[in-house]
């Protein structure tokens, strides 16, 4: 047992939510279909951690400036809960 009351397979579960998260937050830098999460991101992390209005995520969609988002900041955004996945009608944070 840990000093804090955790235990080793605790531990491991966090690591591996840790793995999975990060994994996430990659491909949706990576790949396509991850555009709109980069775009909500961009314009989040541009207004200071507003909600972008359709007009800041038509600007950084239009400068391409979504593509300087990283992986730290799709996981941020995720732990943060400012944005979630939507599977078989639910809302889940990844």
């Amino acid at each position: 047992m840990f000093a804090n009351g955790l235990t080793l397979f605790k531990v491991d579960l966090m690591i591996r939510e840790f793995q999975v998260r990060k994994t996430w937050a990659t491909q949706i830098c990576l790949q396509k279909w991850g555009t709109d999460v980069r775009i909500r991101v961009q314009a989040r992390k541009e207004g200071g951690g507003q909600n972008p209005s359709e007009e800041q995520l038509n600007d950084v969609e239009t400068s391409r400036r979504f593509e300087y988002t990283t992986s730290d900041d799709v996981m941020a955004a995720f732990n943060a809960g400012e944005e979630v996945r939507l599977q078989f009608g639910f809302a889940l944070l990844i």
